[in-house]
């Protein structure tokens, strides 16, 4: 789903996880035609079965084993779940894949998405990005707890 996030047609529930709208009640017919156009194309992707799914995630897995030194602080579970947070791929767009992994290999999935979380609404408030110092200083306060 995370493909079809620029479209419009994805949500989040409460935790930040990507899903595929189902609000369609307020929708017009032409935004039910392009989200029904969109589904279709989803459906009929080669990553559109579980085994496509899982055979997509274990090439990039392997090809993140292989290319960097996180890979064994990265369980493959841990691999899956960091793209499965919006938050986290909000922060691998302004920070890099390399700092939000960095990030997931210290403190793990759930953290590392509040961390995240944090780390953009400052960076939204102040309407720049956030300093590495800053950054640091909100990560040691999960440490703390």
């Amino acid at each position: 789903t995370v493909a079809y996030d620029d479209r419009g047609i994805t949500s989040y529930t409460s935790t930040g996880k990507i899903k595929f709208r189902t609000d369609t009640k307020n929708m017009s017919e032409e935004e039910l035609k392009v989200q029904l156009s969109y589904l279709d194309n989803f459906l009929t992707a080669k990553t559109s079965t579980v085994g496509g799914v899982n055979r997509k995630y274990k090439d990039a897995y392997n090809t993140f084993k292989q290319e960097t030194t996180l890979s064994n602080d990265i369980s493959y579970t841990e691999f899956i779940d960091m793209y499965n947070y919006q938050a986290l791929i909000d922060y691998q767009k302004v920070y890099g894949s390399m700092a939000m992994q960095e990030l997931v290999s210290e403190y793990g999935v759930e953290k590392a998405n509040e961390i995240a979380k944090k780390v953009l609404k400052m960076a939204e408030q102040k309407n720049d990005v956030v300093s590495l110092e800053e950054i640091e200083k909100i990560k040691s306060k999960f440490k703390k707890g």
